[in-house]
Parts: C-alpha cells; structure tokens; sequence
C-alpha cells in the first residue's frame, strides 16, 4: 500500500498491505478506514487500514473472492462484488461484518461474473455492471433487492449524485468486431416526486360558508 501526497504528488511512505492481489478499495472519510480487497482466492477477506496510525487493524472473511467495493455512507455499509458466486455482499461498518449477501439475476447464456459497483446516496441505489450479459443491475439499498436490469454496459462505473448521471463502460474483447471500439453510456437514474402540500395549518369551520385554505406546495420537488 503506497501513501502519495496529494499537493507535491510524490511517495511519503508505503505499507504492508497483507494480500497478494488487492482488488478494490474504498476510503471512509468518517472515521480513516480504508478497505481493499484481496482476490487471490486465499484468504477470502477484505483488509482494514487505518489511515490514522498507519496499520492493518481488521480483516473481514468473505464467502467468495471479493473484487469491486462500494461505500454508502447513507446506510453504513460497504459493499463488495462477488466474483464466482455472482452475488453482491453487504457489510454493517460498525461491525465490519457481512450481513447479507444479494443474489443477481442469472444470465441465460451461462456464467455472468459482477464486474464494478457504484453507490449513488441520491437516490440510494447501487448499480452493478455483468461481465457477459452487458447489462447493469440496480438494487435498491432500503429493501436490498434487485430493481431493474438496464442492458447497457459491462465493465467501470462512476456516478454523479448532483446530476443522478450513472456513466458506464463498455469493455471490448474482439478487435476483429464490426465496431471494436470501446464506449461510455449515461444513465439517468431518476427519483419518484415527493408531493407536500406545505406547512400544516389550522382553520375553523364553523361558520357555515366554511374557510378556505390554500396549499402552496413548498415543499414538494
């Protein structure tokens, strides 16, 4: 693990990081933790850096290799892709413990590993691209539950929580196809309105012509 500085953008120290072959990472800004992934098949386990006194203070045993590792910091979870057993787990930061684990829908043309996934707080959903299908899985992070398949894309991701923009992209494997380039799509990951008809008022309605009440709509978006 090598820390860089990032206003003279040089080495200041590097560190053991305790697996063969990190994967993924995710930084926590709360609290300095950073997590890597090792996918070297053994151990099967993401590792815990604290970035505060410099060392590997945890490690978190996973039931398949992990690669691709989300924060939500909406929820308090890290979230980490699944290679083999093509599932997305899901880890408690306070326990630093996996809690649940989401199966992805199958792929009818055989095995579809996940490849990256995104976290976007806006609408707190995650999004998870499939190496084979070409498609992206949405899963809602209240219900922990696939949403939607969107058959565009297969590889990296980034979102736009400002914009709700989800951009993902196409990794191309043959060079001999008929458009062998590789692209980036966008996604519109929308919210459902929220309707409030403003502050609560109180009236009387006991004259018989009754009072009349206008609903401002302040707080709806």
């Amino acid at each position: 693990l090598v820390e860089i500085d990032g206003a003279t953008d040089t080495v200041v120290a590097s560190y053991y990081a305790g697996v063969f072959r990190p994967a993924g990472f995710a930084l926590n800004p709360q609290n300095g933790r950073l997590y890597f992934s090792n996918n070297n098949g053994f151990p099967r386990e993401i590792e815990v850096f604290d970035t505060v006194t410099k060392s590997l203070v945890n490690t978190i045993a996973m039931s398949d290799d992990p690669y691709g590792l989300a924060l939500d910091l909406v929820n308090q979870r890290l979230y980490a892709r699944l290679y083999n057993s093509e599932k997305l787990a899901v880890i408690d930061l306070a326990t630093e413990a996996v809690t649940h684990e989401i199966a992805l829908p199958p792929w009818t043309g055989g095995p579809d590993p996940p490849q990256e996934t995104v976290f976007n707080p806006s609408t707190n959903r995650s999004y998870i691209t499939r190496t084979f299908s070409n498609t992206v899985n949405v899963i809602d992070a209240g219900t922990l539950t696939v949403i939607q398949t969107v058959p565009v894309g297969n590889y990296a991701l980034a979102v736009n929580p400002v914009t709700n923009k989800i951009y993902v992209t196409d990794r191309v494997r043959d060079l001999n196809a008929p458009d062998p380039t590789g692209k980036v799509h966008v996604l519109a990951d929308n919210r459902p309105p929220v309707a409030d008809a403003g502050a609560d008022q109180t009236v009387d309605c006991t004259t018989p012509s009754g009072t009349s009440v206008t609903l401002d709509g302040s707080a709806s978006s």
